[in-house]
């Protein structure tokens, strides 16, 4: 009985755990909201890369409405860690950063929800000399149309920008990748550990067993 509570609560933590914002949101953006829109959807937004120029290039994240502008600041930063690991490089250097959020208004017109029939049937029994008669009652309930009316919904863009060059030795304005990506498995980072790419897994791999061959100092 034990062993099975604690596989249920394994399985159960290991649900919620992947249920966390950077699991849900953290990924390239495809898709934006199409007007009118209200919500989070979670197929909405992530991150875009552009090329700058040589060891350059620019993250934006994008959240409509939610998480916030920490969540795209912070994961702006997470993405631009795996580029800089990913293409062997340990650090990157910011150059320019460019936090927005904007207002959008959506207008949702005015619809009518058709109106629609029920019927409840009702049976009762009763003996009359020894013999059982049933009867049917029949209520017919009828639902008028509805007419929603039209509304407007105020939604949030959060948009972090950043373009950063790709440096090898730390410096200032510089950020060691590998170190701001474990960062994020500390228990103080409220959006969760987010799903890193099969190279930037393998680059951690790469990094930790370099440093495992550095000589321990004395």
């Amino acid at each position: 009985m034990k062993s099975s509570f604690l596989a249920l609560a394994a399985g159960l933590l290991s649900l919620l755990s992947a249920c966390t914002p950077a699991q849900t949101y953290y990924k390239p953006h495809h898709v934006s909201p199409d007007a009118p829109w209200q919500g989070a959807f979670p197929g909405w937004g992530g991150y875009r890369t552009e090329e700058l120029g040589s060891n350059q290039l620019r993250v934006t994240f994008t959240n409509y409405n939610h998480p916030p502008m920490d969540f795209a600041r912070t994961f702006a930063y997470a993405r631009a860690s795996e580029l800089a690991l990913q293409r062997g490089y340990d650090h990157f250097k910011v150059d320019r950063q460019s936090p927005r959020t904007s207002q959008e208004k959506s207008v949702f017109p005015a619809w009518v929800e058709p109106g629609y029939v029920t019927e409840d049937v009702y049976r009762s029994e009763y003996r009359d000399f020894g013999r059982i008669h049933v009867e049917e009652t029949i209520v017919v309930n009828e639902v008028p149309p509805q007419l929603h009316p039209a509304r407007t919904v105020q939604n949030q863009v959060h948009v972090f920008q950043m373009d950063f060059s790709l440096v090898r030795q730390p410096g200032p304005g510089t950020v060691q990748a590998y170190l701001f990506l474990k960062s994020l498995e500390s228990k103080s980072n409220p959006w969760g550990k987010p799903p890193l790419d099969p190279a930037t897994k393998a680059a951690i791999r790469a990094y930790e067993a370099r440093l495992a061959r550095l000589p321990s100092a004395a």
